[in-house]
Order: structure tokens, then C-alpha cells, then sequence
């Protein structure tokens, strides 16, 4: 649900070993909702990046509003959204790199103080609240926005927030539990294309957020007229409550997640040096490490095993809390904790030769060294010609003589 420190963009967690499946949504009573379509771009998948895009849709309203980060956007992160940011003097600018383009934005609190708003108006007779529906194969955009409205606690994002949102429904979900059968592939692209009968750009968070509120109504409507012209909300919204995540369990979640990040974390010189090599080393710590992190084994409990009992006390630990069928990877993990508390065991690692280019030296500089060598003085291949330019002496005349003379007078 929440990404971690290291730099990883595939999962949510940031790492391989931590990829979170969809949980299973608590639901919500029987009341008088407002579903809105929802989602976010955001600048990578960690705790630390920024939203880039704040998007929701409703058949009567819609809105959409860039954050410029604080930072500038690595390569991924503009091959994926398409966005860039220019430097002009002291000013920053966002823009579409297809267009080049310049796109107005605001800054992170304003744009979430802006979307509270907007969610509060949307609300109107809805006394119980608004579900927010997205559409995503990973839970992360619920856990990244409350993460998002907590950094700022002097403004009362979060409780305002809570106060007008009911819960959060994942259409994936939705599509993997009614669609099983006729569709293999439940994102957005395959939906769109075979419920609604078009194909869409997927850049923009403007046009997920539609495309997922479309979906949801092709799927949840008994009549199947999944039409924005003639919508059938209450069984819209009986179908969607169903699948939907009160913000209080989302919060939950967020807060274990966290936890497993610090575990993450403490567990990182462990397999530091794995993590350091190549892409398949770096997936096969992962793959260690989440044995590890389920188990809530950390680094404080694995110090204290290996100091009542070094390695016999490391392995029945792991036998008895982490689970590992695999017998090479059981053997695999040990051996690289046993590395870790006894480093005069961990192999050398040859260092790889270096590709710097060397020093370039010329025909001319070898053509010197050469003539050193015989003893001859070195020669510059290219002499500049002398341009010294020497006046002959002017002879004196007798006139010249005399006017010396009568001057001397």
C-alpha cells in the first residue's frame, strides 16, 4: 500500500519483496452515498514522492488540478506521465512534453485544500458520505493520499477529508469478481475497450478517472444502461458499498505497512551486498528478505537469536516463525545472516576492470618522444613562421645633417 524508502517503481512498497495484494474490503451500511470517480499521478512510489495530478469525475462535475513537486522528476517518471519540468532563471515551470506547453499548478496543500473543497460541494444531500472509485491493480493511491493529507496536520486536511469520504472501492476488484469469466485482463485499457467500445489515452489522471466511473457503471447497473446520459445510482451504489474500504481501515493498513518498511529497513545490511549487484541478485535478496518481513523477524530479533546461540539458534528461529518450504532458500537465508554476523566468511568480491578511457596522445606528441629518444631535439610537427619584421637603418642626408646642426645652434 505504501512505497518505501529504496528506489523501486514497480510495487507499492517499493520492493519486489513486498508486493501487496488487494485486500478484502470491509464494506459499508446500507446509506445515502455519493460515488465519484478518482485518481492521482504521482511522482514515483515512495513515502517521499509528491502527487503530480489530482483528478475526479462525476457526470455532472468534474476537476482536475496539477501539484508542482519540490523536486525535479527523474527519467521514469516523465516517460510515464509525459510531464517535465523547466528551470527559467529562478522559476519552475511544468510542461507536457509533447506539446511543450506550459500547465498552471499549485502547490501540494493548495491543491488537496482545493479538492476537499470541491469533494464538500460534490457531497450536497449525501448525509453519509462520498466513495471515492478508482481503478488500480495495486492498492496503493488510498494509502498515498491519507499519507499525503497527514504531512500537513496544522491545516486539518486529514479530518476534513474523513468527514466527507466514506471509504475508498477499488474497481479492479470490482471487474475481477464480475468479469472472471469473460475477461481475462481486468485493467482499465481492456475494460474500456470492451465494455464501452473505445480506446483512450491512459496519461492522464482526468482520463482514468472518467474511464473508471464508466466501467464501474457498465458493471454495477442491472439494467446495463451504463450510460452517463441516464444513470441507474442506486444500484450503483449497492454494488459499489460492497467493495468499498472505510477510510478507517485504510488508515490501518497504512500504519502496517509502515511498520513492515521499518522492518524493511533494519534488515537492509543483511543483504547489502546482494542488493549492490545485478538485477536478478537484487530480486533474490528481495525474495529473502520478504521471508523475513512476514515473519516479523527483524534486525533486534535476529541479533538477540545469534547471540544466545549463534547459527543453531538463527535456524530454529527461522524454522519456527518464517516458513520456508523451499530448502535453497532456507539454506540461502542463513548463510547470508551467518555472512552478516561473521563477515571473515563472506567471499571477496573481485572488483570489475574499469572501462576509463586512457590518455590520447597525438602523432606529433609520439613523434617527439621519439626524436628524445635518438637524442635529437624535439621538433614541433607545426612551426609558426617568423614574422619578426626588421625596418632597414635610413641613411642620413646632408639636408638631415645640417637641420641637426641649426637646431644644436
Amino acid at each position: 500500500m505504501v512505497v518505501s524508502t529504496e528506489k523501486q517503481e514497480k510495487p507499492v512498497s517499493g520492493n519486489v519483496d513486498s508486493s501487496p495484494l488487494i485486500p478484502k474490503a470491509e464494506g459499508l451500511p446500507v446509506g445515502n452515498y455519493r460515488v465519484v470517480g478518482w485518481d492521482l499521478d504521482f511522482s514515483g512510489r515512495r513515502l517521499v514522492d509528491e502527487i503530480l495530478q489530482i483528478a475526479a469525475w462525476t457526470p455532472e462535475k468534474e476537476f482536475s488540478l496539477y501539484v508542482m513537486p519540490s523536486r525535479d522528476l527523474n527519467l521514469t517518471t516523465r516517460r510515464r506521465h509525459k510531464l517535465k519540468i523547466v528551470t527559467i532563471q529562478r522559476y519552475r515551470v511544468l510542461k507536457h512534453i509533447k506539446s511543450n506547453k506550459p500547465i498552471k499548478t499549485k502547490s501540494e496543500v493548495s491543491g488537496l485544500q482545493d479538492f476537499i473543497a470541491w469533494l464538500e460541494e460534490v457531497k450536497g444531500d449525501a448525509k453519509d458520505g462520498i466513495i471515492l472509485v478508482f481503478h488500480e491493480a495495486l492498492n496503493s493511491c488510498p494509502a498515498l493520499l491519507l499519507h499525503c493529507l497527514g504531512r500537513y496536520p496544522h491545516y486539518n486536511l486529514l479530518e476534513r477529508f474523513k468527514a466527507v469520504v466514506a471509504g475508498f472501492a477499488n474497481g479492479f476488484a470490482i471487474a475481477e469478481s464480475k468479469c472472471a469469466k469473460a475477461v481475462t485482463h481486468f485493467n482499465l485499457r481492456t475494460l474500456s475497450n470492451t465494455l464501452l467500445g473505445k480506446e483512450e489515452s491512459l496519461e492522464s489522471a482526468a482520463d482514468r478517472s472518467r474511464l473508471a466511473y464508466q466501467v464501474l457503471q457498465k458493471l454495477c447497473c442491472e439494467d446495463g444502461a451504463g450510460d452517463s446520459a441516464a444513470p441507474n445510482t442506486a444500484s450503483m451504489i449497492s454494488c459499489v458499498r460492497e467493495y468499498t474500504q472505510p477510510c478507517r481501515r485504510e488508515e490501518e493498513l497504512l500504519v502496517l505497512q509502515q511498520e513492515m518498511i521499518k522492518r524493511q529497513d533494519a534488515l537492509r545490511p543483511v543483504f547489502h551486498q546482494l542488493m549492490r549487484g545485478t538485477r536478478k541478485e537484487r530480486e533474490r535478496a528481495y525474495l529473502l528478505r520478504r521471508n523475513l518481513v512476514d515473519a516479523h523477524v527483524d534486525m533486534t530479533v535476529l541479533t538477540e537469536a545469534w547471540n544466545a546461540g549463534q547459527k543453531e539458534a538463527v535456524e530454529k528461529l527461522l524454522e519456527e516463525k518464517a516458513h520456508i518450504a523451499d530448502e535453497k532458500d532456507r539454506s540461502d537465508l542463513l548463510t547470508k545472516i551467518e555472512w552478516h554476523f561473521v563477515p571473515e566468511l563472506r567471499p571477496k568480491v573481485e572488483r570489475r576492470p574499469s572501462f576509463k578511457k586512457g590518455r590520447r596522445y597525438s602523432k606529433s606528441s609520439d613523434k617527439t618522444n621519439g626524436n628524445a629518444e635518438n637524442g635529437k631535439e624535439p621538433s614541433s610537427p607545426i612551426q609558426s613562421p617568423d614574422t619578426t619584421v626588421v625596418s632597414p637603418e635610413k641613411p642620413q642626408t646632408n639636408g638631415t645633417k645640417d637641420s641637426q646642426e641649426a637646431v644644436a645652434c
